[in-house]
């Protein structure tokens, strides 16, 4: 986020070429005096024609000179043409030096001077993170510039301490100074590069309210103007701000587009600073579409250039990105060693809001080692400054995951506590997604603590939660862009309202799509959640009725008797409980909220163990469990849904094969595929209820060899968890002879 200027390569009606050659001429043929200016001149020159190096060699000349002569005037204005190269350079601690001198030098009463350096001095603490400061002297700035009625430096400080409270994260500030900004230049007809600097500004202000039409018309009229202009430069930024908005949309393909836009561009400048922010932006893309690799090689490419300008600010964020990257590599000790990093960078650079990013990163991943006392260390630090900031939407966040961390170490009481308080904020600030996310946890907790009645309650606000928010995000997108186009649609021919009817177009088509799947998806989940109720009730029923007879009649009931009961009352209460457990792993699926972590692992490893758990109910009945698999074989997948379905197919066999039965589970390679097989010697099913399994919305259970019961939601997890890998479940049955369930993923 900048005010972008255009650099001129005359001064006045004079070339550039022509002012070196009599500025030349000056240094070597004048006095003393001539010489101190031509230097001077000659460094003013290659500043602004953005030869740096050039400049600073020849200002330190004339800064020599300067010093002997003890003439004020000149060493401040080439203290300000320093702090102004360095300022350029990222060097910031040089900047702030050399504004410093040059304001200390400079006379009150040159208040036309002194403004501009307090707004230079703004800028170097404002990118240096130390916003209070930048903030303090850009006021300074803005009273001098308004007293002198100085219009285009007032619109340009206005435009600054928009970006500067962009920085402190109250961008609802950032908007209303970027905007006052903008009417002023606009109404002045100021460059269009002015104008655009201020639409792009508003565009990333929007960005990160999460108003992405906004951000996206703002960002695409920067765009317009900067062609117009013939701003390459200033191009590619504003692709790089189009892909965040892009990705934010998860419209991954058409952020990749933009970001790789920015980047044929900036590779062609010096500025490092920026061309580091784009590979960044690449690596986050990269990552969100789980290519790993790819986000790593940019990310470590976005570091190396941040290191090189000593982007202490950039360094931190990319430590934090890296530290992402490792974490979905389930390389936990680097992912630890980067966010580590970033954490003591952030503290040192007092960078709060990203400060308690890293620390909530960090906790989550001694979450997953559980390592619950660092967790809810780093947790509980970064709720504090969350709250502190007033960032209420991450406030929301931390709170659903200091409940995940209660819930792991089961204090249910204190995770409710949290859980309801993320709700209830996310309920006030009408944040959809957050309480679709507190519903999913709630029902979690409450299924903990063996309320199933709330438990599925829970669920299903979760569920038609999620269906709503859905739904409501495609039709504000169609609705917002669809009102712009009509809007604009008397300059259609104009390139920009090209690209907008071209998106119209794209997402119009999307919604009809989303909307034929929403209500198929409704369709079936109102049949599903009616077939769970209808399974709840049964046990539920058996329960009450069962413990309400020994309630009443517990003394007049015999020892057998009694015993008959608890066993019916235990054996529902298991039945209740494998049920929620595959009812609540499916929700996590159908979520998104359940990650999907491939890694590479010996598959005979845990079929050995899967086998051993399943094995104890095997022998209940008999069975004969026997394995066939290469110890050799690896495959890259996720091992805990693979062990999943694994033990919903043992299970399933065991269920349905008679006492003394057989058993087996087989895994091969074959083609560029692995394939797992589970048969019995069980009952089999009929050829007219194999098209049954499966399916969300078809009912088709039966009871077990042993009177064992089940829902059939084991199987649509075991399905839902081997399309997530690319492959396909399958079954084949002969009735009365026996059955094989098995799947085959990409190796």
């Amino acid at each position: 986020m900048a005010d972008n200027k255009q650099d001129s390569i005359v001064f006045g009606d004079v070339p550039v070429k022509e002012l070196e050659k009599k500025y030349r001429s000056e240094l070597k043929n004048g006095n003393a005096e001539t010489r101190l200016n031509a230097l001077t001149n000659l460094g003013s020159l290659y500043c602004e024609s953005k030869k740096y190096d050039e400049a600073e060699s020849y200002l330190l000349k004339a800064l020599t000179l300067a010093l002997g002569r003890k003439n004020n005037s000149k060493l401040s204005l080439i203290y300000k043409t320093l702090g102004t190269i360095y300022l350029k350079q990222f060097k910031i601690d040089k900047a702030e030096e050399n504004f410093s001198k040059a304001l200390t030098l400079t006379p009150e009463k040159n208040r036309r001077v002194v403004s501009f350096l307090c707004d230079s001095l703004g800028d170097v603490f404002t990118k240096s993170s130390r916003t209070k400061e930048g903030l303090s002297y850009y006021e300074k700035a803005l009273d001098i510039r308004k007293e002198l009625e100085l219009w285009k430096g007032i619109s340009e400080t206005l435009n600054k301490i928009g970006v500067n409270y962009y920085y402190q994260s109250d961008y609802d500030n950032a908007i209303k100074f970027v905007t006052e900004s903008l009417h002023i230049r606009e109404e002045r007809k100021e460059k269009k590069e002015a104008v655009a600097s201020c639409l792009n500004n508003l565009c990333l202000a929007y960005l990160h309210k999460g108003n992405y039409p906004e951000a996206l018309e703002n960002g695409i009229r920067a765009l317009r103007l900067f062609e117009e202009a013939g701003n390459i430069e200033s191009q590619g930024l504003i692709y790089n701000n189009l892909g965040l908005i892009y990705f934010e949309m998860s419209l991954f393909s058409e952020a990749l587009e933009c970001q790789f836009k920015a980047l044929k561009i900036k590779e062609q400048n010096s500025n490092k600073a920026i061309l580091a922010n784009t590979l960044n932006n690449i690596s986050m893309i990269f990552s969100r579409l789980f290519n790993l690799e790819k986000a790593l090689e940019y990310a470590q490419k976005a570091l190396l250039l941040r290191k090189e300008i000593n982007d202490s600010r950039g360094i931190s964020s990319s430590y934090n990105e890296l530290g992402r990257i490792f974490d979905k590599m389930n390389d936990f000790e680097k992912a630890i060693e980067y966010f580590s990093e970033s954490i003591k960078m952030k503290r040192e650079l007092n960078i709060q809001s990203g400060l308690g990013q890293s620390l909530e990163n960090l906790g989550m991943i001694y979450l997953k080692q559980k390592k619950y006392e660092e967790s809810g260390k780093c947790l509980i630090e970064a709720k504090r400054i969350y709250e502190e900031l007033g960032e209420q939407k991450a406030v929301t966040g931390i709170y659903r995951n200091i409940s995940s961390l209660f819930i792991q170490v089961g204090k249910y009481e204190e995770a409710l506590v949290y859980i309801k308080r993320s709700h209830d904020l996310s309920k006030s600030l009408n944040l959809k997604d957050k309480l679709r996310d507190s519903y999913k946890l709630l029902s979690e907790i409450y299924g903990k603590r063996n309320n199933f009645r709330k438990a599925l309650a829970y669920y299903v606000m979760y569920s038609k939660t999620n269906e709503e928010l859905l739904n409501f995000q495609k039709q504000q997108e169609l609705g917002n862009i669809s009102a712009r186009y009509e809007n604009d649609k008397k300059d259609k021919e104009n390139e920009i309202y090209k690209l907008k009817n071209i998106e119209l177009v794209r997402i119009n088509k999307e919604l009809k799509r989303s909307k034929s799947e929403l209500q198929r998806s409704n369709s079936a989940k109102d049949k599903f959640f009616n077939i769970v109720a209808h399974d709840l009730k049964n046990p539920f029923s058996i329960l009450y009725t069962t413990s309400e007879l020994l309630s009443t009649y517990f003394d007049e009931l015999t020892v057998k008797k009694q015993r008959e009961y608890i066993n019916t009352i235990n054996l529902s209460t298991k039945h209740l409980l494998k049920l929620l457990e595959n009812l609540l792993e499916w929700s996590r699926s159908q979520s998104g909220l359940r990650q999907f972590n491939p890694e590479r692992f010996n598959f005979n490893e845990i079929l050995a163990s899967c086998v051993e758990l399943s094995k104890p109910n095997a022998d209940l009945k008999n069975i004969s469990l026997e394995v066939y698999a290469d110890p050799k074989i690896f495959i890259f997948a996720d091992k805990n849904m693979i062990k999943t379905v694994i033990r919903n197919f043992l299970a399933n066999a065991i269920k349905f094969t008679k006492n003394g039965g057989k058993i087996s589970a087989a895994g091969e390679v074959k083609e560029g595929k692995f394939i797992f097989k589970v048969t019995d010697n069980g009952v089999g099913i009929r050829k007219k209820d194999l098209p049954k399994l499966f399916v969300i919305d078809r009912h088709f259970t039966t009871i077990g060899t042993a009177n064992e019961k089940g829902t059939g939601i084991g199987l649509l997890l075991c399905r839902e968890f081997i399309e997530k890998h690319k492959g396909k479940v399958f079954v084949e049955s002969i009735y009365r002879k026996g059955s094989v369930f098995g799947f085959e993923i990409p190796v």
